[in-house]
């Protein structure tokens, strides 16, 4: 969001499967612009479907990270 005020932005979906990124939830829209919430705490992210999302908490240093981490993984 770059306009002063603007609580939502639009955005163009491609022809592919997309996925919400906080709630999961399948974009069912495909080739059209799309008007989404855009929270000033929050930004609008899109995955697109089969895409390989390596996710780790956040440490001091990785070789930490692995050790303590309990939700690191990755998103499909």
């Amino acid at each position: 969001v770059t306009d002063d005020g603007a609580r939502q932005v639009e955005v163009y979906i491609p022809s592919s499967h997309w996925y919400n990124y906080y709630s999961g939830a399948k974009i069912s829209h495909q080739k059209q612009f799309l008007t989404v919430p855009a929270a000033l705490d929050t930004i609008p992210i899109f995955l697109r479907g089969g895409a390989i999302i390596p996710i780790q908490e956040f440490a001091n240093n990785t070789k930490y990270s692995r050790l303590v981490s309990k939700s690191s993984g990755i998103l499909f």
